[in-house]
């Protein structure tokens, strides 16, 4: 998978930005460290990043001119085929089927498309890949349902608590998934959204101004360490493992400024609807998990191809025509800067408008509780508080 992504990845980027864009984008990706790593570690986050990227080369295919009877129906099976795979990887099918809504919503709108041509797209994208891939998948989500006899998991409301932890940084909370393996199956959901709702309620200024910043800077961590490293060190082996620190480490240094630049040089061509569907599914992926779920610099995976095409901008055009461009960024930096501002203030004011709803639905504040074992005091963990005491056994409890 690691290796087909490379093709896909060149043919995306040679139908939107043409053959030096397509090249230099293919190189960058071809020499991440996490890429030659990753295969190695068995990251159940390859699929979906080769799902997401085969659906992003399907979507650019079909918006490349007009495509004729038998290329249209064979991308319309491609999507269905990606729609029924990506619903097996927890939520990825929905990213994809609402940025592709708003992707044809915004084509139709904008005059590119007419309404013969929406209404096509609706159908092969959307209506036909939801409906087989629930009557194929139905036997599996069936199985699944069966074998999940203990009902461990909250579902997605677990997923969105955990991913609004300040003390993880919005990553994986074993605290989190312990609390909701004991929950009952019946009190799951309420207890998660109770914790959702304590987290907004008592941690309101941290979730605002560190926790949203930290989370979407995430993805831009393309240096982060693979499994392989810890299993390098795990064996002993030192000094491998300090020479693949090294070299994600370099590659980030290298290759972020390169991005920067990249997205610089797009923000004032992002007027052409061509880009569209390369440039909103990637966007909505970002947004929708770093506000919605877990977020760690690993999903980074689903969105690479797309930062290493910025990247390849700045490789890619000549030095006059980046100044050129470059030139006109402010306007269109302005508005993008201005735009998410207010999407922030928006998101404040929401917060502090629901704190009433929120105080009624919030596990209670343990702060400033003490518990008494064994004769001696003990105060609550300043990491986990307010939301969780851990008390010692008495010598006489049964095991």
């Amino acid at each position: 998978l690691v290796s087909l992504s490379l093709v896909l990845t060149w043919r995306t980027a040679r139908i939107l930005f043409g053959r030096r864009v397509a090249f230099w984008t293919v190189c960058l990706q071809f020499i991440m460290p996490f890429r030659w790593f990753a295969c190695l570690d068995l990251n159940h986050y390859l699929p979906g990043g080769f799902y997401f990227l085969a659906a992003l080369w399907v979507l650019a295919e079909w918006t490349r001119g007009r495509p004729g009877i038998i290329r249209r129906w064979s991308l319309a099976l491609c999507a269905v085929i990606l729609l029924g795979l990506m619903s097996l990887e927890g939520g990825l099918d929905r990213i994809y089927l609402i940025s592709v809504a708003g992707l044809i919503l915004l084509l139709w709108a904008g005059g590119s498309w007419s309404l013969r041509q929406s209404a096509m797209a609706l159908g092969a994208w959307i209506v036909v890949p939801v409906l087989l891939s629930v009557l194929v998948l139905r036997p599996v989500y069936s199985g699944i349902d069966q074998a999940n006899a203990g009902r461990l998991s909250g579902g997605t409301v677990a997923f969105m608590a955990r991913g609004w932890m300040p003390e993880t940084g919005g990553e994986y909370s074993a605290t989190y998934e312990h609390i909701d393996c004991l929950t009952p199956p019946e009190n799951k959901a309420a207890m998660q959204a109770s914790l959702l709702a304590s987290q907004a309620f008592y941690n309101t200024g941290t979730l605002l101004f560190r926790l949203v910043p930290e989370k979407m800077a995430k993805y831009f961590l393309l240096g982060y360490a693979s499994g392989t490293e810890e299993m390098l060190r795990g064996n002993g082996a030192t000094e491998a493992a300090t020479w693949a620190k090294g070299a994600r480490t370099a590659f980030l240094l290298t290759v972020l400024p390169l991005m920067i630049l990249g997205g610089l040089l797009l923000l004032p061509r992002m007027h052409r609807t061509r880009w569209l569907c390369l440039i909103l599914p990637c966007a909505f992926f970002c947004a929708a998990t770093s506000l919605v779920g877990e977020t760690s610099p690993r999903y980074s995976i689903y969105v690479q191809p797309f930062f290493f095409m910025l990247g390849a901008q700045s490789l890619a055009l000549s030095a006059p025509w980046r100044k050129r461009i470059l030139r006109a960024v402010p306007i269109p930096g302005f508005t993008a800067l201005s735009s998410l501002g207010i999407l922030y203030v928006a998101l404040g004011i929401g917060l502090l408008c629901a704190r009433p709803w929120l105080q009624r639905h919030v596990v209670m504040d343990m702060n400033s509780w003490t518990a008494s074992s064994a004769g001696s005091s003990q105060h609550p963990s300043r990491t986990l508080a307010p939301f969780e005491l851990h008390l010692e056994p008495l010598p006489n409890a049964p095991t």
